[in-house]
């Protein structure tokens, strides 16, 4: 007895590089999968700087930061209601590359390093070829 509904599978992928379409290749293996499984790939979405998104949990979807998450999670909402099919969707956030960088090495890595004795050189130190190996 077959499947009498036809499956469709969506994705929603986060990474923490700035850029959503750094998801290209996950959301690729997921349309692999489908297809190897006889199933619908429905649409996935790539979004960037995912860990900061999880922070934002007091902004509202739809203003500030996630402005552009929230477009996205709409229309993927609506083609999972209506089971339709559609390119993927690629997510970056609403404010500028550097701002996204500073905050993430000094908020961020160099925090963490100090709170894990390291300092800020030991965070950029090269491994010699001895380590390498």
């Amino acid at each position: 007895m077959g499947r009498k509904k036809e499956i469709f599978v969506y994705t929603i992928v986060n990474n923490g590089f700035f850029e959503g379409e750094q998801n290209h290749i996950a959301i690729d293996i997921v349309k692999n999968w489908c297809a190897r499984c006889g199933l619908h790939f429905g649409q996935g979405m790539g979004q960037g700087t995912g860990e900061m998104v999880g922070s934002l949990k007091k902004v509202p979807l739809g203003r500030g930061l996630l402005k552009n998450t929230s477009r996205a999670l709409q229309e993927i909402t609506e083609n999972i209601l209506s089971r339709r099919s559609a390119p993927p969707l690629f997510v970056r956030p609403n404010f500028p590359r550097f701002v996204w960088y500073f905050m993430g090495t000094h908020s961020g890595w160099n925090m963490r390093a100090r709170k894990n004795g390291l300092t800020r050189k030991d965070l950029l130190k090269r491994p010699s070829e001895a380590d390498r190996h």
